[in-house]
């Protein structure tokens, strides 16, 4: 008698849970802008989901996207002010630097966007509460990788063009993915295999 009781009992509790609605972890606008004043950034406007900040670092000022998308659970911190790929002396050694400055790197990571300006990214999951001092310690990683890497970068793009991002564009991964380009040569195909006899 008591083991049917028990298992009554535990299909219950189980059934109770399966039912239960998943439980999403979300962080306000508000919060996130007091997230942002407590690492010790200004904000300089505020659209929707979009807070641009800057920050002094003792050199030129560091402006920081942060979005907070809540359809994907996550933070971006994005970073322009790299400069541009296209006018680099060799896009082929600005290529290489950025590679090994991401396998270098902690955490984030550098890219080129649809546009051939040169960001530096950041993603935080938002799935799970994120703590005040954990943003702040991610906020001034990126602000350190910023400070450090954006001469060696400055460097290779060389006189290019230097435009910033306006304040009401979008972040690069934020959009729908480009349209893939094709190879200059397809990659050769195999032969089709046969049965031998």
């Amino acid at each position: 008698m008591n083991r049917r009781r028990a298992l009554v009992f535990s299909l219950v509790v189980m059934a109770g849970l399966a039912s239960a609605p998943v439980a999403r972890a979300a962080i306000t606008m508000e919060r996130l802008r007091d997230y942002v004043l407590k690492a010790g950034a200004k904000i300089e406007s505020s659209e929707g989901s979009l807070l641009v900040t800057s920050m002094a670092t003792g050199g030129p000022k560091v402006e920081i996207r942060v979005l907070n998308d809540a359809a994907r659970h996550r933070i971006g911190l994005y970073a322009y002010g790299f400069g541009n790929a296209t006018g680099a002396t060799s896009t082929e050694a600005l290529l290489d630097y950025l590679l090994v400055a991401n396998s270098e790197l902690g955490t984030g990571g550098f890219f080129v966007d649809k546009d051939r300006d040169i960001g530096y990214k950041l993603l935080l999951d938002t799935r799970d509460p994120l703590s005040a001092q954990t943003f702040q310690i991610k906020y001034l990683a990126m602000v350190a990788v910023i400070r450090e890497r954006r001469p060696a970068i400055l460097k290779l793009v060389g006189k290019g063009p230097q435009r910033e991002k306006p304040v009401d564009e979008a972040p690069a991964d934020t959009e729908e993915p480009a349209p893939q380009t094709e190879l200059a040569d397809p990659p050769a195909q195999n032969p089709p295999r046969t049965r031998r006899r």
